[in-house]
């Protein structure tokens, strides 16, 4: 299991495969994908494996842009690390500002990713 558990839509895999690097080179910490093909495996029940996933991690970054911070999986993902007691980092990009993060996020201590 993986220290890091990052939310994302599969539109947006550039941008956690760049998280992913930056935690794993700067940090040296596990990180898991939830919606990269290569971390979920043919024939896995992959929402058991999220299950999984996110009760093993530490730490759940939630990354939320204006497409993404509307989407279900992204809020199930959130709630379920929030009552599970985990650090929930929102990361915000893709045209979303942090003064512009929606409730219940805009309660949690965000950072924005540079563009680019």
């Amino acid at each position: 299991m993986d220290d890091v558990f990052v939310s994302f839509i599969h539109e947006q895999l550039h941008q956690a495969e760049a998280v992913q690097r930056l935690l794993t080179a700067k940090f040296d910490r596990k990180v898991f994908l939830s919606a990269d093909p290569w971390q979920v495996f043919a024939g896995e029940n992959w929402l058991e494996r999220i299950r999984e996933e996110l009760g093993a991690c530490r730490v759940v970054v939630l990354l939320l842009s204006l497409d993404s911070v509307r989407r279900p999986w992204i809020n199930f993902e959130a709630g379920a690390a929030w009552l599970a007691g985990k650090i929930v980092i929102p990361v915000v990009f893709g045209g979303l500002e942090l003064t512009a993060l929606p409730k219940p996020y805009s309660s949690l201590q965000a950072i924005e990713l540079p563009s680019g």
